[in-house]
C-alpha cells in the first residue's frame, strides 16, 4: 500500500542539528532511515532494516548528482563538487557494493527530471552481511572537509 512520504518525525535540536526520521514497508522488510544534519559540517544517516524473512545481507542505496566527481578512496567515497574547494568524504559501516553512473544492465544510476527522459546519476550501495531474520543498522556519514 502507498505510504506517502514516510515521514515519521522532523525537528531541530537545541544545538542546531536537524533530525528527520522516515519509515517505509517494503513487503518482507521495513526500512527506517534517520538523518542528523549539522549544517556546514556533517550528515549522519542511519538505515535500520528489519526483515520478516531470513536473509544473508542488507544494503542501503544512495543516489548522488551525476554532475559530481565521485570516486572510491579506501573503504569510502570522495565527492568533489565542481567549483568548490570543499570535499565530501563518505564513510559507512557497510562495504561499498557498487558505484555506477548511467548503467544499462541492470538499469541503475539514472533519474528522470521529466517524463520520458533519463539523466545519469551516481548510485552507490553499502552492504552488510547478516543471517536469519535480522534487524540490521548501516550507518553512513558524509563529512565536509577543506579541499
Amino acid at each position: 500500500p502507498p505510504y506517502g512520504s514516510g515521514l515519521v518525525e522532523a525537528h531541530q535540536d537545541g544545538e542546531g542539528v536537524f533530525h528527520i526520521i522516515g519509515e517505509a514497508p517494503h513487503g518482507h522488510y521495513t526500512h527506517r532511515r534517520r538523518l542528523a544534519f549539522q549544517p556546514g559540517s556533517e550528515l549522519s544517516i542511519v538505515d535500520r532494516l528489519e526483515f520478516e524473512d531470513e536473509t544473508d545481507h542488507a544494503s542501503a542505496w544512495f543516489n548522488l548528482s551525476g554532475d559530481l566527481d565521485v570516486r572510491v578512496v579506501g573503504e569510502g567515497l570522495e565527492v568533489l563538487i565542481p567549483g568548490s574547494p570543499e570535499v565530501i568524504r563518505v564513510s559507512s559501516t557497510g562495504a561499498i557494493t557498487d558505484l555506477v553512473r548511467g548503467q544499462e544492465e541492470p538499469l541503475r544510476g539514472w533519474r528522470s527530471r521529466q517524463a520520458g527522459t533519463l539523466d545519469p546519476t551516481w548510485s552507490v550501495g553499502f552492504r552488510t552481511e547478516t543471517t536469519g531474520r535480522a534487524s540490521v543498522e548501516i550507518v553512513t556519514t558524509l563529512t565536509i572537509t577543506p579541499g
